[in-house]
């Protein structure tokens, strides 16, 4: 830091700054207490309907997923769909030329539109929890997930296993999409910070604890791209101004992204008057997410030790209910 004016900046200005990671310090465990009141199931031909006390939440069984997550009578999210997929960038894209680049061999692989297929979806039940389970196969099996949900009237527990049989370098993440009420527009986590960041490009962003809007997590370039990632995240928290919402925990560091328009919808803009902006937010949650790149931006320059590439994942998401009003 300047401790006098220059002729470039004033006294006071900061020239550099690092980080410095304690080597032996040790994260306090998390107890993800999720269990309260009594449960019970009913089940038809579509969805699975847990109720509680304080909780509704309706499964639907056919896609694998959160039709609706009710707490207190208020909607928390629905969703949960998996997600390999993210907007490709002008780095992903790079060159046509000797296909040279990695959104061609994704769209061939049909991640940005997966073909899904449920084999397993069975559930058991106990006094104050349930169990829910589901198998899932995607692109006649490049990709498989198996999947157990523990859900308490307090919160939901995720873990999930993957197989990624796909034979190229990186497929673009390993996570799963959560969508939020439109009002639940404030993002808080304790993570890397406050600017965007990715696994190959986060030195500059400092672990803290930080406070945003979901409208300030875009980020504006000529095109809209993948944007507003961070990495690194111990836990985070999505409310509304009521501060009704969910806090997400981990089994370890992850990487989380939020916005009011889908993927797909900011995969297929040319401008940012084209995004579908909606009165509801995606929230990605990531155990993996592949590097940027950019060592130059017309070949595969996504470097080895960032890649999400062919193999077996394991990871878990706590979500509990956060409802003060």
């Amino acid at each position: 830091m300047l401790n006098e004016d220059a002729n470039y900046a004033k006294a006071g200005h900061e020239i550099y700054r690092k980080q410095l990671s304690l080597s032996h310090s040790i994260l306090p465990k998390y107890s993800n207490e999720i269990e309260g009141n009594d449960l019970t199931v009913l089940e038809d031909e579509k969805t699975l309907t847990i109720k509680g006390k304080d909780i509704i939440v309706v499964f639907d069984k056919g896609q694998c997923v959160f039709q609706n997550v009710m707490h207190k009578g208020k909607e928390v999210f629905s969703g949960g769909e998996d997600n390999f997929y993210r907007p490709v960038t002008g780095i992903d894209e790079g060159t046509i030329h000797n296909r040279a680049n990695y959104a061609v061999e994704w769209k061939e692989g049909r991640l940005d539109k997966p073909e899904k297929t449920v084999n397993k979806v069975k559930y058991i039940v106990s006094e104050k929890q349930v169990f829910l389970f589901t198998e899932v196969s995607y692109n006649q099996d490049m990709l498989s997930v198996s999947t157990q949900y523990r859900i308490g009237s307090e919160g939901i527990e995720i873990q999930k296993s993957v197989i990624n049989n796909y034979n190229i370098n990186t497929i673009p993440r390993i996570g799963m999409t959560l969508i939020m009420p439109g009002k639940q527009n404030k993002v808080a986590w304790y993570g890397r910070g406050p600017w965007e960041n990715y696994s190959d490009r986060k030195e500059s962003a400092f672990i803290g604890s930080y406070e945003s809007t979901v409208g300030e997590q875009y980020t504006s370039y000529i095109k809209p791209v993948e944007c507003g990632g961070k990495e690194d995240v111990r836990h985070m928290k999505v409310t509304c101004e009521e501060d009704i919402g969910i806090q997400v925990m981990a089994s370890e560091p992850f990487h989380f992204d939020i916005h009011n328009y889908s993927i797909m919808s900011c995969d297929k803009a040319n401008y940012e008057r084209d995004l579908e902006r909606e009165d509801q937010s995606y929230l990605n949650l990531d155990y993996k997410h592949a590097g940027l790149g950019g060592d130059n931006g017309w070949t595969k320059t996504i470097r080895s030790e960032y890649w999400v590439e062919k193999g077996y994942y394991q990871y878990q998401f706590n979500i509990n209910f956060i409802n003060n009003f």
